[in-house]
C-alpha cells in the first residue's frame, strides 16, 4: 500500500472501487478477490488476484466493442508507445510485456 497522500495511494484509491465492480459485476474479466481462511495473525487484509491470461482477452474483446482500435509495434524503448511514428499520437497504451 503507498504511503498517505503520495500517488501510489492515489492510484489505490482510484483503483479499487473499479476492480470490486469487476469482481462482482463482470466475472469473465477473471478478476478474484483472495483471502487465507484459518490464518489468524494481527494483520488482515484482501488482495486482488488478476488471471492475466482471461483478463487481457476480456479486455481486449471490452475496448473492441466499444470502437477501440489496436495497433501492434516492435519498439525501442516503452516510451516510443505513447508517439508510433506511423499513427499519431496514441490516446492509451496498455503494456502488456509480461
Amino acid at each position: 500500500m503507498g504511503a498517505s497522500g503520495s500517488p501510489q495511494a492515489a492510484l489505490e484509491t482510484a483503483t479499487w472501487p473499479e476492480l470490486r465492480r469487476l469482481v462482482k459485476e463482470e466475472p469473465s474479466a477473471g478478476i478474484a478477490f483472495q483471502t487465507a481462511p484459518g490464518i489468524r495473525t494481527s494483520f488482515e487484509f484482501t488482495t486482488g488476484g488478476i488471471n492475466t491470461a482471461i483478463y487481457l482477452q476480456w479486455l481486449r474483446s471490452t475496448c473492441l466493442s466499444n470502437g477501440v482500435v489496436f495497433k501492434r509495434a516492435a519498439l525501442e524503448h516503452v516510451t516510443d508507445a505513447v508517439r508510433p511514428p506511423t499513427s499519431g499520437i496514441a490516446r492509451l497504451v496498455i503494456n502488456c510485456t509480461g
